[in-house]
């Protein structure tokens, strides 16, 4: 079996293949599927966020990074008036959900759409029931597991990931060949350099650039699927998560919030509209102190702890032992940022140990930060991930003053392919 074992038993369990395995399964890191999955999420990236390096508001090349009171929902308007505390990780869930799907398939949905939250459940059913098989070995075959409820549960979750992801598609498809068919109707194609200037335009969303891959032969109807969930569940998990859990922190340090809102005001003004939100890539580089805020959170919290991989050759170890080549390995994130070698005082949060001159974090040359995992599999879409994290949290520190209920040594989480908290928020 040359798949890593967790996301075989996911990806293949009673016979119903799991959308979300694309590019997170495919053996080898060069293998020509690999390379085009790879190649067009970074590709995309490039043209679409990427494109503007002069400060151009970037809600001019992907909407979602123009924030908006719509995008956020009304989970955090509604206890605004009452000062009421509230759980913020599932409203953030649900935002970065919407967030996503709005950049993936240029789709609006409402913060109460079914789809919403039944995506986030069932895909919260498949992780929690899937992963727990990890911890209990007698779970493991699959003719024990299905006869469980959980194997149930998470069935029904998979069903609906994947008749989501057809339908989605479908829907897009149609729009997309609509397009395509009033732009080779116009007059803008009549030589070829007219017509390659028109096709980056043409790109609406994610979903768009695949069917042109698919059109060349590159993608199947299947592997365009499979791209959907990946970037939906890859994007909206990392995301709600680490925003879940800045603000945790932030409202735990004060006066690291008071560091993040002063830089805020410097870049943005002091002013704020709630119902509109622009920022430009410019003024996200600017916002160096909410960086380092959020680079510390990921270094204690990484969404994902747990890289599995597999050696394709023997490891030598220092201490003369050797790890031979085919054993499927564990990197854990979690540990290694919270090596003291590298991370003096590992569980304080400083995000001034990020600064180019602190000593608070030794080696940076080293591979001793790897929040998005390093080399040819880390993640594509880390860069596009990070950018938006930071419009989502300018957004939210400029609306609000944030205050945290939970004591962090009251804080749990719970390993369920990325961290998901136990405690409320």
């Amino acid at each position: 079996m040359k798949i890593l074992w967790i996301f075989w038993v996911t990806c293949v369990a009673n016979g119903e293949e799991y959308f979300v395995c694309g590019i997170l399964t495919i053996l080898g890191s060069w293998s020509p599927l690999w390379m085009t999955s790879r190649l067009s999420i970074g590709h995309f990236i490039i043209k679409k966020l990427y494109s503007s390096p002069s400060g151009k508001n970037l809600s001019d090349k992907t909407e979602e990074i123009e924030i908006t009171k719509q995008v956020v929902g009304s989970g955090l308007y509604t206890r605004d008036e009452t000062g009421e505390s509230v759980n913020i990780y599932p409203i953030l869930t649900s935002s970065s959900i919407r967030l996503i799907w709005d950049s993936l398939f240029a789709k609006t949905f409402e913060d109460d759409a079914p789809d919403v939250s039944n995506y986030a459940n069932a895909m919260f059913a498949i992780s929690y029931y899937h992963t727990r098989r990890v911890f209990k070995p007698w779970l493991r075959p699959d003719v024990v597991f299905n006869l469980t409820e959980g194997s149930k549960l998470a069935q029904e979750g998979i069903q609906f990931l994947n008749d989501f992801a057809r339908k989605s598609v479908n829907e897009r498809r149609k729009d997309w060949q609509k397009k395509k068919g009033l732009f080779l109707k116009s007059n803008f194609i009549e030589s070829d350099s007219n017509e390659e200037n028109g096709k980056d335009e043409d790109w609406a969303c994610y979903v768009d650039f695949l069917f042109e891959q698919q059109e060349k032969g590159l993608l199947t109807e299947k592997d365009v699927q499979e791209e959907f969930s990946v970037f939906t569940v890859g994007g909206y998990e990392t995301t709600s998560m680490v925003l879940t859990n800045t603000l945790f922190l932030l409202g735990t340090y004060p006066e690291q919030q008071a560091k993040v809102v002063a830089e805020l005001d410097d870049v943005f003004g002091k002013g704020f509209d709630a119902n509109s939100f622009k920022v430009t890539m410019g003024q996200v580089k600017q916002l160096k102190h909410l960086d380092f805020c959020v680079k510390e959170v990921l270094r204690l919290y990484p969404p994902v702890p747990v890289s599995p991989k597999k050696n394709n050759e023997d490891i030598q170890l220092d201490d003369g032992r050797v790890i031979p080549a085919g054993v499927q390995l564990y990197v854990s994130m979690y540990c290694i940022h919270r090596d003291p070698k590298y991370f003096p005082d590992p569980e304080a949060f400083i995000p001034e140990r990020f600064s180019p001159d602190s000593k608070h974090y030794r080696e940076k040359g080293s591979y001793a930060f790897i929040p998005f995992s390093v080399l040819p599999r880390s993640c594509p879409g880390q860069n596009y991930g990070v950018v938006n994290i930071k419009v989502f949290l300018a957004y939210l520190l400029k609306a609000y003053e944030w205050t945290t209920v939970t004591p962090r040594d009251k804080l749990k989480m719970s390993y369920q392919y990325t961290n998901h908290p136990k405690t409320q928020f």
